[in-house]
Order: C-alpha cells, then structure tokens, then sequence
C-alpha cells in the first residue's frame, strides 16, 4: 500500500462514487476497483460495502478514514517537500499486521498532542 492507494481510498471514502473518484484521480474504474479490493485483501478488512449502484463505508473504513484523513495530508505535504529538494525518502511498514497497533498509536498521539479529529 503507498501513497497513491490512501488517496484513492480517501477520494472513494469522501464522494462515495467510483466513476467521479476514478475520473477526478485519473485511473479507470476497474483500476480503482481493483486497487480498493487489494487494499481490503491486505488489510484483511472490507471497507466499502458496494452494489452496482450505491458505495458506502464499513465501519472499519470510517475508522481508516477517520485515522487517515489528516495524516495523509501532512505525509503527503512531507514528501512532496523531500522530492523537491531532490532526496528519496522511503517509510514503509506491514499495514494489516500493525492496524491496531496503529490506531492506538494514532489515538494515543492525537490526544497527547492536542489533535482531534
């Protein structure tokens, strides 16, 4: 899962609609769709429940939204920073291995600092 996975998740989560978030991101709606089933199969989670005409969150998705939302922006901001100034950063972990790991981490960081979401 990298970057580009969150932003297609988050863009999904947000509209709710895979033709406007396949068209606003550039990839076709069978290469979103497939992108979001791998994300589920690596998280071990579903996070959409979808028919042929509505998208919805799980409860799990909300979570992952809710847990992404502001740190995608700011790693996003971060690396985006790094790749102008010509360096390589690379952060890297085993997602579904670490998720609740991560959420406590996250909650436990928000709270500490102040942050809420």
């Amino acid at each position: 899962m990298d970057l580009r996975d969150l932003k297609l998740f988050l863009h999904l989560a947000e509209s709710q609609h895979f033709g406007k978030t396949a068209k606003a991101t550039y990839v076709s709606p069978s290469t979103l769709s497939r992108q979001i089933q791998r994300m589920e199969d690596e998280l071990g989670q579903m996070l959409f429940l979808r028919d042929n005409r509505t998208v919805q969150l799980t409860d799990a998705g909300q979570q992952l939204k809710s847990s992404l939302k502001k740190r995608y922006y700011i790693i996003s901001n971060c690396v985006t920073h790094w790749l102008r100034k010509g360096s390589r950063l690379t952060v890297s972990y085993v997602f579904s291995v670490l998720l609740p790991l991560h959420i406590a981490i996250c909650r436990q960081f928000s709270i500490s600092s102040g942050f809420t979401s």
